[in-house]
């Protein structure tokens, strides 16, 4: 693969989603609804699995240098907030998006992203709650609170990540080539 003047602008314009998507929130007890998730999707699907990971390795990187990039802010601390799995998924979830949207569709790469995201993201909260912050939380009361109440929205940005990669597509003639 070959990084073109193409790739090297797509790359951090996704990163940069990202981080919008990151203050447009709605708060709940154990992590925020925000719309990073369907810019990690997108990312992955438009730039190609390599490409796509690549932006959400930035934006991590971003997040940890210092610059308040994340939900609640920045720094290398943040790897002790709970809901920094959900960050560290969004590589392997870019990453999935764009592979399985080349095998397949949109629909299935959504899905197989958000398996990946809960895969990492609620172990890592339940373990930050029970022994890092020492603040008991169930197992139950990790998935009920950060997952179950996520699924409807999830669907609904995995059918909108499909329906602007068909746009994207029609109006570009290609899609996906990293």
């Amino acid at each position: 693969m070959k990084l073109t003047v193409k790739y090297i602008t797509l790359i951090p314009f996704f990163t940069a989603l990202t981080i919008i998507g990151s203050f447009i929130r709605i708060p709940f007890p154990l992590a925020p609804i925000t719309l990073q998730t369907l810019f990690v999707l997108l990312s992955g699907m438009v730039l190609g699995p390599i490409y796509g990971a690549l932006s959400q390795v930035l934006y991590v990187m971003t997040g940890l240098i210092g610059l308040p990039v994340f939900v609640s802010g920045g720094g290398p601390g943040y790897v002790f907030n709970p809901t920094f799995g959900f960050i560290l998924s969004f590589i392997p979830m870019a990453y999935a998006a764009g592979y399985i949207y080349r095998k397949s569709n949109a629909l299935m790469a959504g899905a197989a992203a958000f398996v990946i995201c809960y895969l990492i993201g609620l172990p890592y909260l339940y373990l930050i709650f029970n022994y890092h912050m020492e603040i008991k939380k169930t197992l139950w009361d990790v998935v009920s609170g950060a997952m179950l109440i996520f699924i409807p929205g999830d669907i609904i940005k995995t059918f909108l990540a499909a329906y602007l990669c068909v746009q994207l597509k029609k109006r570009t003639g290609q899609l996906s080539m990293g």
